[in-house]
């Protein structure tokens, strides 16, 4: 039996069935070496029913695996469009994602620039050199723990532990959006070759849609044909 696909196909030829039957018939019959049916004395004799019969045989069967493969065609584009809109969402999540990752980014960038101080002048900078050598030499005769160091050097100036935890923070979501990145421009690739494949796929169902019909009307006519002559008209 003929597909969905395939009926709907004819249906929507209707118009030119009859045109196409003839030419169908003629074609057919001309590759057989036979002559077109309506000139009776052009056959000389009448053709063998059994010939005839065979085929038919042999049409029906073709038009029925050109069936088969427009069945199998048009199931592929189902599959491959559904692979694309899956590309398509993921593709569209890494980009929702990646926009997200570039704002997170961008406002620890303005916290970290804007935590930091402002260069010390000369004065400050050689005043804060002093007290943290001297602190440290404290620290190395056993005078100052690490944490009473740290804290000598927070306040001349030299380190801030707030401070570097930003930069710490920012560098973190700097990875972030490379890797975010690398991964929606996957997305990307796939979406391409998912809607590529999906045109590939229609043209195929297409091509294989239209070998279908073409098989079936060809078929429809040798039956009939072969029903006229097994009948024993002519």
């Amino acid at each position: 039996m003929l597909s969905d696909v395939v009926q709907v196909a004819i249906a929507v030829g209707a118009g030119a069935v009859a045109l196409v039957l003839g030419l169908a018939l003629a074609v057919g019959l001309g590759r057989r070496g036979a002559k077109p049916i309506g000139d009776p004395t052009a056959w000389g004799t009448a053709p063998d029913p059994a010939v005839l019969v065979a085929q038919a045989d042999e049409l029906a069967a073709h038009a029925e695996h050109a069936t088969q493969r427009a069945e199998t065609a048009t199931a592929d584009v189902d599959t491959a469009r559904q692979r694309y809109a899956e590309a398509e969402r993921r593709r569209g999540e890494l980009e929702t994602e990646y926009d997200a990752a570039q704002a997170r980014y961008a406002e620890a960038l303005r916290v970290m620039r804007a935590g930091r101080r402002e260069p010390p002048t000369p004065e400050q900078r050689d005043r804060s050199h002093e007290v943290s050598s001297a602190a440290l030499a404290a620290y190395r005769r056993g005078e100052l723990t690490v944490d009473e160091l740290r804290t000598v050097f927070a306040r001349a100036g030299e380190w801030d532990p707030e401070q570097e935890a930003r930069e710490r923070e920012a560098e973190r979501l700097a990875a972030g959006v490379g890797s975010v990145r690398r991964a929606y421009d996957i997305a990307v690739a796939n979406a391409r070759v998912a809607r590529e494949r999906l045109h590939v796929a229609e043209v195929a169902a297409e091509a294989t849609t239209q070998e279908a019909v073409d098989a079936a009307v060809e078929a429809q006519v040798a039956a009939d044909e072969a029903g006229r002559y097994r009948g024993g008209r002519r």
